[in-house]
């Protein structure tokens, strides 16, 4: 089950002409993504990798139909980057900018959160549906198609927990990459609060794998798991126990059974 994006996600890259976003333009269109415009200011009607390219956001929305962002642009311009895709309603804005101003995360996560968008980074490595579409930096190589979602906080850890799956013969549906700054558009509790894990039994066999999560103060959590069956998880001495504390039951009450299974 894709989680974010998959076949349909039409992707804008907002700095397609600066050297990581031909770089990884290529990659991604290997991977299978339809990648079907760029914007550079100053460089609209040339074309990367047969990609198209114009002037603004909204232009290439326009014209081209594209519903998701990804920004690899410099850290000082990337503030007007992700304001222009989430104007333009793009969802997912994946932002791949290392070193963004804290004060312009804080403005740009709070914006697309009144309208409605979510948005992955800053400085994170995007979000993969292996055999479908690759938004970001991850390594395509390392995936397989299965039923094993993966949210982590760490780019690099990501990678080492998908090979890891992948040696195991597990697949994996999404990996997603929330971003290792201070100031990100969405943690692992607003991932779970959001509905964005809603995993039905028949097709999922496990998940989400956390690897590396900021936990809050949120006492309660719930997955949604369809069909009517729900997962709720509480750990009321949050946060000053340890996150290995919480106590999980199914919809009747019954408790999980967590298994474990080393993969390394």
């Amino acid at each position: 089950m894709a989680v974010l994006v998959g076949r349909d996600t039409r992707l804008l890259v907002q700095g397609i002409t600066g050297y990581q976003g031909m770089f990884h333009t290529d990659l991604m269109l290997q991977a299978g993504t339809r990648v079907v415009a760029g914007v550079t200011p100053g460089r609209g009607g040339s074309h990367v990798h047969g990609v198209p390219v114009f002037e603004a956001v909204d232009e290439a929305v326009r014209e081209t139909g594209a519903t998701a962002s990804v920004i690899f642009v410099p850290a000082r311009f990337a503030r007007d980057a992700v304001l222009e895709s989430v104007a333009s309603r793009l969802d997912p804005v994946v932002i791949i900018t290392e070193g963004m101003p804290v004060r312009d995360a804080i403005e740009v996560v709070t914006y697309a959160a009144r309208q409605g968008v979510r948005v992955l980074g800053p400085n994170g490595p995007g979000v993969t549906t292996p055999g479908q579409c690759r938004v970001g930096i991850m390594p395509t190589h390392l995936f397989a198609p299965g039923h094993v979602g993966v949210v982590s906080r760490s780019g690099t850890l990501t990678y080492e927990i998908v090979a890891g799956l992948t040696r195991a013969g597990l697949g994996q549906s999404t990996a997603v990459g929330l971003g290792g700054d201070p100031v990100v558009g969405m943690s692992t509790w607003l991932w779970v609060d959001s509905g964005d894990m809603t995993l039905p039994p028949s097709r999922t066999q496990a998940g989400p794998v956390v690897t590396v999560a900021t936990f809050t103060a949120t006492p309660t959590v719930t997955w949604d798991m369809g069909d009517g069956h729900q997962v709720t998880c509480a750990n009321p001495d949050m946060p000053s126990s340890a996150p290995y504390a919480w106590q999980c039951t199914h919809s009747d009450g019954t408790p999980v059974r967590w298994t474990t299974r080393t993969i390394a």
